[in-house]
C-alpha cells in the first residue's frame, strides 16, 4: 500500500472560464464589474473599489498583486524609501543600515515601496481617531514628502486628508530598531 492510497482523491469539475459570471439578461460584460451594475448590485461606482481587500499567504504574493494592481493605473509611480536606524548608537555598528533595508517583518512594510495617484492604500496604524486610523481606506491624490489622499470609508468619506511618514518600531526584534 502506497502512501497516496489512504487518500480520497476527487475529481470535481468546474468553470473553466468566468465568462459566465459576465452573461446578464442576454449580454455578455466586459468586466465582471460591469455585470454586477447591470443587475443594480452596485449603488455607485465607488463600492466597488473601496470594499475590497488583497488577501495572501505570503508578503511576496501581496507584493506581486500590489504591483498588478498599480500596472493597471496610469499615472507616474513615485518611489518611497524608508529611514532605518537603531534606537541604541552603540549598536549602529552591529545593525548597519543596509543589513536594516533588507529586513521583511511582519507588520512592518518593506524598505521600498512605489506609489501613484489613484492608488487604493490602508491605514495600518492610528494615528488622529476617528479620521486616521487602523483599516481606514484611501486614494492617493498627491504625492509629495507627506502623502495626500482621499477617504474612501467611513464616516468622512470624501474628505481629504495628509498622511505623514509613521516610525514603524518591532517589539520581537532583540534589538531596538525604527523605519520610518
Amino acid at each position: 500500500m502506497n502512501a497516496l492510497s489512504s487518500y480520497a482523491v476527487l475529481n470535481v469539475p468546474g468553470p473553466t472560464s468566468f465568462q459566465p459570471l459576465r452573461f446578464v439578461k442576454g449580454i455578455t460584460y466586459a468586466t465582471f464589474r460591469s455585470a454586477c451594475q447591470a443587475l443594480n448590485l452596485l449603488e455607485n461606482g465607488r463600492h466597488w473599489d473601496n470594499e475590497r481587500a488583497l488577501l495572501a499567504a505570503k508578503i511576496k504574493d501581496v507584493y506581486e498583486l500590489i504591483n498588478i494592481v498599480q500596472s493597471n493605473i496610469q499615472s507616474k509611480a513615485v518611489t518611497y524609501k524608508s529611514v532605518d536606524t537603531v534606537e541604541e548608537a552603540d549598536e549602529a555598528v552591529n545593525y548597519p543600515t543596509e543589513f536594516l533595508h533588507s529586513l521583511d517583518l511582519p507588520g512592518i512594510p518593506s524598505h521600498v515601496h512605489q506609489l501613484k495617484i489613484g492608488v487604493p492604500i490602508i491605514m495600518l496604524r492610528n494615528i488622529n481617531q476617528p479620521k486616521l486610523c487602523h483599516a481606514t481606506r484611501f486614494a492617493v491624490k498627491k504625492i509629495n514628502n507627506v502623502v495626500e489622499a482621499t477617504i474612501l470609508t467611513g464616516s468622512f468619506t470624501g474628505e481629504d486628508v495628509l498622511i505623514p511618514r509613521i516610525p514603524m518600531i518591532p517589539t520581537d526584534m532583540p534589538y531596538q530598531f525604527k523605519r520610518l
